[in-house]
């Protein structure tokens, strides 16, 4: 059974905005937790061309909202330049979210439960890890520094790093 087209626009949305949420500015790292969730549960039912639409969405709404900081550089580069910027990087690292969203849905379509369990999580760190390194590399917006106002979950940083803050979340 196919979910509707609207439904899964809504769930992309939420994950996006509850990520947005979860980091600084607002600091509400426990939405982590659950918000990545409405957009596998996307993936679980659409095409992975289709399911890549609604991950590029959702990255849209998560790197525009992380990313709003460019918009105050409009003093010294010009309003245009800031604005290019702002939605070029936005756009940029959104398709990590696409990415991982068209993988998720291959994922779902060809492995059981504990496979999906193990290889999902994976997949979203083998992004995160990629997106970070490089002579392009850039690491805003990686989970697990999503926790930084939880001094408990810190704790496990310690022990598994920020990627594998960001596999257990």
């Amino acid at each position: 059974m196919r979910k509707p087209y609207f439904l899964n626009l809504i769930l992309a949305i939420t994950s996006g905005g509850l990520l947005v949420l979860a980091f600084p500015k607002f600091s509400q790292g426990w939405l982590a937790w659950v918000a990545v969730f409405p957009l596998i549960l996307v993936c679980f039912y659409a095409s992975p061309k289709r399911a890549f639409l609604y991950g590029f969405l959702s990255g849209t709404i998560f790197f525009g909202g992380l990313l709003y900081w460019l918009l105050s550089l409009e003093p010294w580069a010009g309003l245009s330049l800031s604005i290019l910027a702002w939605v070029a990087l936005t756009l940029v690292e959104a398709l990590t979210f696409g990415f991982f969203a068209a993988g998720a849905s291959l994922i779902s379509k060809n492995y059981s439960t504990w496979g999906r369990l193990i290889l999902i999580p994976a997949w979203w760190v083998s992004l995160e890890f990629l997106r970070s390194i490089g002579p392009w590399s850039f690491s805003w917006g990686v989970l697990g520094i999503s926790q930084t106002s939880s001094p408990m979950v810190l704790k496990l940083a310690k022990i598994f790093g920020v990627f594998g803050l960001s596999y257990l979340i």
